[in-house]
């Protein structure tokens, strides 16, 4: 068996280092394509990094997409992975989540006739506008394996009626704990000058397009959303130090906020992370202020509560039970003090969520044909 697999953004690489460890010893072929889509160095971990660790030797095909506007990149990236595809002739692609070259992955997939796997399939928001609900929902309808972390994740693939199509669908739990288990022994502590780590602190990453600006793909964006979340992420640091983990798309906001004639001067602004110092962070961190999906799950993995700027979510569970909070820009600091009345560190996750960190295996049993 032969798989080819799509990665282009960096929760990919993470989630594709378990899967292609497992692969390996199984004895399926697998090569990568890399979109580029995430092409800043900064922002941490190449494929072949964290393959390096698991001593995983892959060929890896890598095209330059990044740095584009979506329709643009999308078309691009179309392009290229289908020339791939034609030349290697693959049994079947694989993607991830829900970005770009997810979709681009899918669609190249769909036009050669090649059976796809999509990892992390049903999730939804329900938000019709957002660029990655719209990735979702579309490779969902292109797919043949669609492996889900949750049973909500089914029970919204079920809704839409794909469950009666010629299909897989089957709950593997999440990738995400895999990766988590498998790197966690590798996690190194960032160089943070002057920075004490026993001392509590929180973390926030904030890289929306709707949390940044509306008119983000604008020559002259207007950051006022972004201004505002910094100002309330900045009343916040005062009393608890703020490490906000800068990403490339906020960088040109930052810069002008730190300009500015009131400076979020509390807030500790710091590079992009490698996930093994991400791994870091959530082990020490009291808790996080995100609108990342991502971070969302691995905040829930360390036993961290999350507080999430963002009006939906597609990982529902995780506001249901009580763990993480939905907050609206006016309401940050109302929603941070809710929550710290509650408790940041003493709060009871719920067991097992999305499986119990063998979503790999699983995937290989189904399609060797096992359970």
């Amino acid at each position: 068996m032969k798989i080819i697999t799509i990665l282009g953004a960096r929760p990919q690489f993470i989630k594709a280092a378990p899967m292609s460890k497992a692969f390996l010893a199984s004895g399926i072929q697998e090569e990568i394509i890399h979109t580029g889509q995430h092409y800043d160095k900064n922002l941490g971990d190449t494929f072949e990094f964290l393959a390096q660790k698991l001593k995983l030797n892959i060929q890896v095909h890598n095209l330059y997409h990044g740095g584009k506007s979506q329709g643009m990149m999308l078309g691009d990236m179309i392009s290229d992975i289908t020339k791939i595809l034609e030349y290697k002739k693959p049994d079947l692609t694989l993607v991830y989540g829900d970005t770009t070259s997810t979709l681009a992955g899918a669609l190249a997939s769909a036009k050669t006739q090649i059976p796809i796997i999509h990892i992390e399939s049903g999730l939804r928001s329900f938000d019709p506008l957002m660029p990655e609900e719209q990735n979702r929902v579309l490779t969902d309808h292109l797919s043949y394996y669609l492996f889900c972390p949750s049973n909500a994740a089914i029970s919204n693939l079920k809704n839409e009626n794909i469950h009666h199509k010629n299909v897989v669908i089957k709950n593997i739990g999440d990738i995400m704990l895999d990766s988590k288990l498998l790197f966690c022994p590798f996690a190194t502590q960032p160089e943070i000058k002057n920075f004490d780590f026993k001392q509590p602190f929180f973390i926030a990453s904030i890289h929306r397009a709707e949390n940044i600006s509306p008119t983000i793909n604008a020559i002259n964006s207007n950051y006022e959303i972004f201004f505002k979340i910094l100002n309330n992420l900045n009343m916040i640091a005062k009393n608890i130090p703020l490490l906000f983990i800068t990403h490339p798309r906020n960088k040109n906001a930052i810069n002008l906020a730190l300009r500015s004639k009131n400076p979020p001067k509390n807030i500790i602004f710091i590079p992009p992370q490698n996930y093994l110092n991400m791994l870091f962070l959530l082990q020490h961190t009291q808790g996080i202020i995100t609108d990342s999906g991502g971070l969302q799950k691995e905040a829930y993995y360390f036993n961290k509560r999350a507080l999430i700027i963002r009006n939906t979510t597609e990982w529902q569970e995780l506001i249901s039970c009580g763990a993480h909070k939905l907050s609206t820009i006016k309401e940050i600091s109302n929603t941070f003090d809710t929550i710290s009345k509650q408790g940041w560190l003493n709060f009871k996750m719920p067991i097992s969520l999305y499986g119990n960190g063998n979503s790999a295996q699983k995937v290989i049993n189904t399609l060797k044909g096992g359970i």
